[in-house]
This record gives C-alpha cells, structure tokens and sequence, in this order.
C-alpha cells in the first residue's frame, strides 16, 4: 500500500452527534427509540457502538493466545486448521452407523462422536469394545472419536480405551473426548446411578488415569447444551458452565490431580442460538471467565486456556420449513468460527423429522468446511476482535455471569444449585419469557410463525427400529467366547478401589465385559436419587402442534379450517393488515382467501358467502374502521359467520364494536398463540 495513501483523507471524520442527526432525519425519530433492542437476558443493544463504550486505558480481551483468551487460546499461525468438524451419531442401528461413519469422515469430518444408547435415551447400541470396532470399521485416516455415555460415563470411556488398546494404538495416536459429565448427565436424565459425591469420584479417577495413559485425550465435558436447550439465556448459560467446571476441578484436584493437569482435562460444550453476535459474544465471554476461574484457583497462565465445542442450538431446530434449519445450522457454525471453537457439532436440517437422511448429514458437515476452506475465516486471529458492538456484549455477559456464578458459589456450588432446583428455577423463568415472546410473534420463526407454507412437502422422515436394534445387540453379547476371562476382570473391576477403577475398568473391557457388565461391577444399580430432568424446549412447537393439528383436519375432512380476510377500501388501506393477517393466520394452520379492494357491505358479504369461510377478518385503516366496522359486522353475521375478527387495536371502539357483533382483536404484539388455539377450537379442530 502507497505510503502516501490516508484514509483519513478517503473517509473524514464523523461525530456521534452528527450521525445522530442524519439517523433522526432518516428515521423519523431519534435512533434510541428505534433502533434500541434488548436481548433474553435484557442486555441492551445501542443502535450505535464506538470505542467509548469501553474502558479507555484497559482492553480486557487481551491478545490471542495469552490469558484471559478472550481473543483464542492461541495465536494465529496456529489457527490454520480451523475448527475440527465433529460428526455425531445416534442411529440405533451398529451398521447404518458405520456406513454413516464412513461417509462423514470421508466427506471432511475430522472426528466421531457416538451418542450411546441408555433407558433414558435412544442411542448407538455400542455394547462393547468390539462394536465400537465395528461402528469404525473402515474408517480412514483414523479419527478422533468422543464418547457420550451420559451417566455411565466410566464404562463407556473404558470401552473406547479397550478399543485403542485391542488395536495396538500407540498412545499419542488416540484423540478423542470421553466427556464425563456427571451434573450434566443427572440434568438431562434425571438420576444418576450412584451417589453424586461418587460420579464426582468416578470422574477423577478417570481423569487421573486419562491424564498418564491417554495424553491425547481429554477426560471431561462441561456440558451446558443441556441448559440451553431447556431455556437459558446465555448469561446463565455461562454461569452455570463455570460452577459446573469449577465443581469438576475440586473432584479432580481430590483425586490427587494439580489444578494445571485438572484444567487440560476439561473441555467445554455450548449451543448457540442463530443470533451470531451474541452467540460470538457468548463464546468469547466463556474464555474469559474459565481463564478467571483457574487463575484464582492457582493454575498457571496457560492451565485456563479454555477448550470449547460448539453445537447449532436444537431448540432452534423445526420441523416446519426444515430447509430454513440449513441457515440457522450455519448462523452457529459461523458464531463458532468466529469465536475460535476448538470443535464444531454441525446439526442436520431434517433432525426434528426422525433420524438424519444422508443429504442431510451432507449439507451440515460441509456448512463449516465451506466457512472453512472456501471464508477462509480460520486464517483470522479472533475476527470478531474490534467490533464494539461483539466487545461490549462480552464485556456484558461475561460481567452478569460472574454475578450469577459467584451467587451459586456462595449457595454451596453447583450440586447444590441443581439438587434444590435453583437451576430449574431460573432456566424456566428465562425460558417462560422467551416462549412469551415466541406466542406474541416477537420473536418470529421463520416458516413456522412467519412465511409459513401450508402446502409444503416435508422430507421423508425416517424412524430407527430401536427394538430390533437392541435384539441385534443382546445377540452380539451371546456370541462372545472366554467368559473365564471376562469374569475374572469384572470380579477384579468390583474389589477396585478409589484410584485403580479406571484402570481395571479398561482391563475388564478389554476381556470382552459390556457396557452393562462393567456398570455393574462399579456398582451402579437403582438410581439413590432423582431430579425433574431438563426437556429440550423447541420453540416452534407451540405452532408447529398447530399446524399438526391443522394437517389432521384436512386429512379427516378434506380442508383445512378457512379464514375469510376482507380487505375494505382501496389497496392503500388495507394491504398492510391483511398481509399480517394472512401470516397469522397461516401459522395457525388456516387457509386463508383474500377478498380485496371491497368497496361496499355489499361487495363484502358476497365475497364472504363465495369463500366457504366461517370467519372473517376485516382489513382496512383506522379511519375506514369508525364506519365500516358497525355495518359491516352483523351483515357478516347474518351471512353465516361464526366469528368476525378485526385485525388492529379497537381502542376506544372495544364495546361498540363487540356489540356490533365482532369477537375479537389481533394486533401486532397480541397473543398470537392463544388467539390461534381459542379459534382452532372453535372451528372444530383437534
């Protein structure tokens, strides 16, 4: 670049004043007003962010790859590879999963992960070292491989380590996660096999052991995707995530581990919504805080380099409109990237339909080789660094988590905040607001709430046969030989004590013990205690069971329930309340026909007569409502109308109006969803 070129002189100085000016003169009214906006946690978004929002002397996100880490843990020649691309699988089915297995890695994916079967959940039906030999048959170059096995956490990293040890891997050859997370899994199942202060244990003894054998492995997961996918915001998200971390840290330091070697076992896994600045934001915000956390706790600098995988949220997933789930799968690969994830868990658009179809499975693993390999956007240090609007966020969230996280230390921790139900408490209330938001259409989801297509052809959805799976298993348990053996090691897994159970945990997998057995042996039996679990709460289900509901009827009856939209006076008046009529009421699973540019009562009930509609919505302008309202009204009664909607707010009208024969009002910001529903009753729907 010429040395002479300025961009000062290009771009000349603009003051806030003066930007204010031209945006009121544009706007209409001063920018705070409109273009103020507050995110789920009430964080308040200015419509401008400059360099003043923040400290003057100080930048508390630091440089890549120095602590606190808010801009990466590490410096950029570093980055070059980008997030690994993590590919997890849940088909019941051993040899569905292995050909799916095959096709991920060979299309890009760097790593498996396997979500095992449970009673408490549907899952790959991984038994024993051998089926996890099975379920990686093939796979080519050897990938890193995770391990969700929820509250048998223990026995299922035992049969991963069986695995490496069966193939003779060297021990800098096994990457991989065995993502012990016993808090997260009480949370999502509801029980725990043990006593919690014994998972606790469990977990630093496999950290212990990870931590000498498997160098290339970390041990344990600090789960939040349970938490937000049951409803938290993303400030309580963070604490939690931080209480959890910190509850691990002193299970592992208990085990006889230093708080340096406890930290490089943890990695941590967040959703993301599809709003990628606070979701940048968020990432950046848990760097932060984990850097705090292990420096007060006494680990060195780089011990509080926080490890993240990040995972598209599934709350936010559809069933309505799948394809849309292509974009909000890409808003959080791209939040990911721009955070500097370690790992990316890309989620297939047709998940909310049954298992994910193999186009599917495509499209989401090669949404961040894209970002990747073709944005280049991993060639950047923290590319988000430096926008004042992402930097303020951070500073936020990471400022209101603190709060939140030092309130749960001074309640005892985290166990304890998920035994009384403080976690449940604070995940609904956050949740109750934002499903609010949902029903009044504030929140709008595409193709569900917004632009629905009633006649849409969903792709076909596919259900596992998760009983025939099972069989298939219990037959691959039967055919195992030298029992001998097997039960000589899972007798010496049961006389273990604290500090040799992994290790003799692993000898027995490698006899040939199942994930059963080996639980057994450690003595998991009855769960000695029990919370509500956390549900993952979609938030177009609400009007997705609508539409459900909707699709039924037409089935039984051979239509959909109708809506009549008038549209009094010329297009001017009415267009706008019809347009947010018809999406309404669309949402709602109602068919809806138009009767435009009726200039007369007359015009009005004929059009209504010809429609086959039991309801009508009158759209026009305020000014036209004051008369055409009260004739229009009971002439539309008389016609056969079951119910006549005005869409707008009746003001002082209400009481005239409502004897004037009119039932209801919707309006922008209305209940959308109970006024859907009282109607769907009415019309005869189930």
């Amino acid at each position: 670049m010429h040395d002479r070129l300025s961009l000062d002189e290009l771009f000349p100085a603009v003051s806030r004043a003066e930007w204010e000016s031209l945006a009121e003169r544009e706007l209409g009214a001063p920018p705070g007003e409109r273009l103020r906006f507050r995110t789920d946690e009430g964080l308040e978004l200015l419509p401008l962010h400059t360099r003043a929002d923040r400290p003057a002397d100080d930048d508390p996100s630091g440089f890549p790859g120095l602590p606190p880490f808010t801009r990466g843990t590490t410096p950029h020649p570093a980055l070059a590879a980008g997030p690994e691309v993590r590919a997890e699988h849940a088909h019941p089915d051993l040899d569905e999963t292995r050909r799916a297995v095959r096709r991920d890695l060979e299309g890009g994916a760097a790593a498996v992960r396997f979500v095992l079967d449970a009673p408490a959940r549907a899952g790959v039906t991984i038994r024993t070292a051998t089926d996890l030999e099975t379920a990686l048959e093939g796979s080519a170059p050897p990938a890193a491989v995770a391990l969700d096995g929820g509250s048998a956490f223990l026995p299922a990293a035992a049969l991963l380590a069986a695995m490496w040890t069966r193939r003779a891997a060297s021990s800098g050859d096994c990457r991989g996660s065995f993502e012990a997370d016993p808090l997260g899994a009480l949370a999502r199942e509801g029980s725990l096999p043990v006593a919690l202060p014994r998972a606790l244990e469990e977990l630093g003894d496999l950290a212990a052991w990870t931590g000498e054998a498997l160098p290339g492995v970390r041990a344990v997961r600090v789960g939040a995707s349970v938490y937000h996918d049951a409803g938290a915001g993303a400030e309580l998200d963070l604490a939690l995530a931080m209480a959890t971390g910190l509850e691990y840290l002193r299970a592992m330091t208990a085990a006889g581990l230093d708080v340096d070697r406890a930290a490089r076992q943890i990695a941590f896994e967040f959703s993301v919504g599809s709003r990628f600045f606070l979701a940048t934001a968020k990432l950046r915000a848990a760097r932060r805080l984990w850097s705090r956390i292990v420096e007060v706790a006494g680990g060195g600098p780089d011990a509080g380099a926080l490890r993240m995988t990040v995972r598209p949220a599934r709350r936010e997933i559809t069933a309505r409109d799948p394809w849309v789930n292509m974009l909000r799968n890409t808003a959080g690969c791209f939040a990911a990237t721009l955070a500097g994830a370690e790992a990316v868990i890309p989620v297939p658009f047709d998940t909310a339909l049954g298992e994910p179809g193999r186009l599917a499975r495509r499209v989401a693993r090669s949404t961040p080789l894209i970002l990747r390999e073709e944005g280049q956007l991993h060639r950047v240090a923290d590319p988000a660094g430096g926008s004042w609007l992402i930097e303020s966020l951070t500073d936020a969230l990471a400022g209101r988590a603190w709060e939140l996280f030092r309130e749960i230390e001074r309640a005892s921790g985290m166990s304890r905040a998920l035994l009384s139900g403080w976690v449940a408490e604070r995940v609904g209330a956050t949740a109750a607001a934002r499903e609010r938001d949902v029903a009044r259409r504030c929140r709008p989801i595409l193709g569900v709430s917004e632009f629905p297509a009633l006649d849409e052809t969903l792709p076909e959805s596919r259900r596992a046969d998760l009983d025939r799976a099972r069989r298939e298993a219990g037959r691959r348990l039967e055919a195992r030989g030298d029992a001998a053996a097997r039960d000589a090691a899972l007798a010496g897994l049961a006389r273990a004590g604290a500090g040799s159970r992994t290790a003799a945990a692993v000898a027995a997998a490698v006899a040939g013990a199942s994930l059963a057995e080996l639980a057994a042996a450690l003595g998991h039996g009855a769960p000695p205690l029990r919370i509500e679990p956390f549900r993952c709460r979609p938030v177009a289900a609400p009007f997705e069971e609508l539409r459900d509901a909707s699709d039924a009827h037409l089935a039984r009856h051979g239509r959909r329930p109708r809506v009549f939209l008038a549209g009094v006076g010329p297009p001017a008046e009415h267009s706008a309340r019809a347009a947010f009529a018809r999406q309404l009421y669309r949402a709602g699973g109602f068919e809806t026909v138009a009767g435009s540019a009726l200039e007369s009562a007359d015009d009005a009930v004929a059009a209504f007569r010809d429609s086959g509609a039991r309801v009508a919505v009158l759209c026009s302008s305020d000014a036209r409502y004051a008369t055409a309202v009260p004739e229009l009204a009971p002439r539309l009664r008389e016609a056969g109308a079951r119910t006549v909607i005005v869409a707008g707010r009746p003001g002082d009208h209400e009481a005239a109006w409502r004897a004037a024969g009119v039932d209801r009002f919707v309006y922008a910001g209305c209940d959308a969803l109970a006024e859907l529903r009282e109607l769907a009753r009415a019309e005869g729907v189930r």
